[in-house]
């Protein structure tokens, strides 16, 4: 049996340990001890390509979607208004509006743009087609004294605005990720843009998932006390789950947990096919890692090839989370 493989190392700050060879029937991690061999040089020839990938955090473009209806300045923790002379109330408004200026402004090495819906000086259902502030590598500024000037206004016009933001990612060229972050306060109104007196949840979701099919994920985070509609909302971008905000903790933690999502990944896309695609293995820090749709690893059921896995379950989670040193994937095939 000829062994050709070679090694890469993965954190949050270095490259995937990938290893492609042939790993005949003894344990994966054996051969990997082996010397690499220079598949050119040897005598023989390598069962499998060698590849490389690199994981470390990638360029992001994130379209903020901030809701300025007018229950924003109601009270974070309640239904209540802030502005009917309610004291030692805290609005939504002011919560949310410096968490996005931070999290901006913290995060330079993301594209970021926003769009406040409805438009400020539009009408009561109106969303522009393009947002106030456009993606781009030092957007920080423009965001920052956008944010400085918040009003309110009637409506929620989410279907418009995720629409609206799909649209506009669509054209914005460049190689990142790009993703949706939608932070509002309740339910979607204003059907195909018309009345703001109508709920339009069927039509916020089709757009989320509108926007997902493009490769737009929506990352939704509920503002305030009564959101839980959002989870639907959050399923259709492709997201899982909403991030509950009912704290300024909480918007802070739910702004830093997507920014950091959006930029790392635990699919990872190999330029080989597998030799043999029952025998591969994954370690992640020298410990097996079971082939577990749900909790472990899978192949990509979008890729016919094979050649796509997808950490899942807590091992996504603590990839996500930097507590992973060291994964190495092995594509084997028995011996000739």
């Amino acid at each position: 049996m000829i062994v050709f493989h070679t090694y890469f190392r993965w954190s949050l700050l270095g490259p995937l340990a990938l290893l492609s060879g042939c790993i005949g029937m003894r344990t994966p991690l054996d051969d990997a001890a082996r010397p690499i061999r220079d598949g050119a040089n040897s005598t023989v020839a390598a069962c499998g390509s060698t590849l490389s990938i690199d994981t470390s955090p990638a360029q992001a473009d994130i379209l903020i979607l901030l809701d300025r209806s007018d229950s924003m300045i109601w009270s974070l923790t309640s239904d209540s208004n802030c502005a009917a002379g309610a004291v030692n109330c805290s609005s939504r408004a002011a919560a949310v509006v410096p968490a996005v200026d931070a999290i901006v402004a913290d995060n330079p090495d993301i594209h970021w743009g926003l769009e406040l819906f409805p438009t400020p000086g539009a009408t009561a259902c109106g969303v522009s087609s393009t947002p106030q502030v456009g993606i781009s590598s030092d957007s920080a500024s423009a965001i920052k004294s956008q944010l400085a000037s918040f009003t309110t206004s009637l409506s929620t016009p989410t279907a418009s605005v995720i629409n609206a933001a799909t649209a506009y990612l669509k054209k914005v060229n460049d190689a990142n990720n790009k993703a949706i972050l939608l932070a509002t306060d309740g339910l979607p109104n204003c059907p195909s843009g018309q009345n703001w007196t109508i709920d339009d949840m069927t039509g916020a979701g089709n757009a989320a998932t509108a926007a997902k099919k493009a490769g737009f994920p929506v990352y939704v985070i509920g503002i305030g006390p009564s959101v839980g509609n959002l989870s639907s909302l959050a399923q259709a971008g492709g997201t899982g789950s909403y991030y509950p905000a009912t704290s300024i903790t909480e918007i802070n933690s739910a702004l830093k947990s997507i920014a950091k999502v959006v930029t790392l990944t635990c699919t990872f896309k190999a330029n080989t096919i597998p030799p043999d695609r029952d025998l591969a293995t994954i370690y992640i820090d020298n410990r097996l890692v079971p082939q577990d749709d749900s909790n472990g690893w899978m192949f990509d059921p979008a890729d016919a090839t094979y050649s796509t896995v997808v950490l899942t379950g807590t091992y996504c989670q603590s990839m996500l989370a930097g507590l992973t040193s060291q994964v190495q994937i092995v594509f084997g095939c028995l011996d000739a």
